[in-house]
């Protein structure tokens, strides 16, 4: 005989407000969910220390152990007051003071926000109520960040920009000097030489018919000596090579002729770009190249000079090497910060105009090496692709 089987039982009748309270509930669950992912992304990426009171100030709570001065382990500080927990910091008592005052202006709907020193770091403070669904202050809820990076950017950026006050003066100390260099020259040796043309032509309107081709010839003579200094002065401003032959011809002629006049033993490696390089490039690394030697012929006492040009497709790269006595690098920086010398300073923001690296190597007695590197426009850029400067 067989069982009896139980009558099934009948379909429970739908509970609209029992659905909306699991649909809430499944709502709720998925947003903590994702605050939870952010707020341990934001704990991986950030140094932040989030924390919450009771209305008596007692640690509640504590999310985040990025800041290596405070507890890695938070949990022993909870129902503590919140004090003891940044007390482990070594906080001055005036900063807890600061702190426990911040606290409790929150517990009367108040916000704070402060910044205070926390293990040889400043940290930004805020503090603010904590308040349950009902708009009820019952805590406070407060967060630190530590404010090490934007500081050390800022302090990045006082020193750029104390560099580029600095090496503005010394510009416009160097335009002058260059001015007054020219001056000089047009004054002292153009000038000087015009005035005795002057007078040789006065002598050759009286000159008697038989002295003429004498009196031609000096007249000749010093139209030459005029042109020739007209022309050095000419190439000392620019160069007619770096124009019309390119780089490689322009560093070989200018190193030529210094290291002749300076009696130095010149080794020279010079690879030219094809194509040839923007008007630029070359005109950086030329400049550049001027400066390194005259800071080898006004200081070094060098007697060898080693000169590189190389590419590589995606950069142009010079080297100016001496062999002479060397100097302290990080004091010359210290120099040239206090308006003293232009010349690193100008080598380094010249390539950094144009987004290349110049890099000085040298210590006492160990010679120097200038080293620029300077990016070329990839295959296929237009030739405007850098303007000149």
């Amino acid at each position: 005989m067989c069982p009896p089987h139980d009558p099934p039982r009948p379909a429970a009748p739908p509970n609209p407000d029992r659905d909306e309270a699991n649909d809430r509930h499944a709502r709720a669950a998925r947003e903590l969910q994702i605050r939870t992912a952010q707020l341990e992304l934001i704990d991986r990426q950030l140094a932040l220390v989030c924390w919450t009171t009771d209305s008596e100030l007692r640690l509640t709570s504590v999310f985040g152990t990025g800041i290596p001065d405070l507890p890695s382990d938070p949990q022993p500080y909870l129902g503590q007051p919140v004090h003891a927990y940044f007390a482990t910091a070594g906080v001055p008592e005036a900063l807890r003071e600061q702190s426990e005052a911040a606290h409790r202006l929150a517990l009367t709907g108040a916000r704070s926000a402060y910044q205070r020193a926390l293990g040889g770091q400043l940290a930004a403070v805020q503090v603010e109520p904590l308040r349950d669904s009902a708009g009820q202050i019952t805590g406070c809820v407060g967060a630190m960040l530590p404010l090490t990076a934007p500081i050390r950017l800022l302090h990045e950026l006082q020193s750029s920009h104390d560099r580029l006050q600095t090496l503005t003066a010394q510009l416009l100390n160097a335009q002058e000097t260059e001015r007054r260099a020219i001056a000089r020259e047009l004054h002292d040796q153009i000038g000087q030489e015009l005035t005795i043309m002057t007078m040789q032509l006065q002598d050759l309107v009286s000159a008697e018919p038989a002295q003429l081709p004498a009196h031609v010839e000096e007249v000749i003579a010093t139209i030459d000596q005029v042109l020739a200094k007209v022309r050095t002065l000419a190439l000392d401003l620019r160069p007619s090579q770096l124009d019309d032959l390119g780089l490689d011809a322009a560093l070989r002629w200018y190193f030529e002729r210094h290291c002749s006049h300076a009696r130095l033993h010149l080794h020279l490696d010079l690879t030219p770009p094809h194509p040839r390089a923007p008007a630029a490039v070359e005109t950086t690394c030329f400049r550049i190249a001027q400066e390194a030697m005259t800071n080898i012929l006004r200081s070094a006492q060098a007697s060898q000079v080693w000169v590189t040009l190389a590419s590589d497709g995606a950069g142009l790269t010079l080297t100016v090497r001496d062999d002479g006595r060397g100097f302290d690098v990080a004091a010359a920086h210290a120099q040239a910060m206090q308006n003293t010398s232009l010349g690193l300073l100008g080598m380094e923001e010249r390539a950094a105009q144009i987004g290349g690296r110049c890099s000085i190597e040298s210590a006492p007695g160990q010679g120097a090496t200038v080293r620029v590197w300077l990016p070329l426009p990839p295959a296929g850029a237009p030739p405007e692709a850098m303007s000149d400067h």
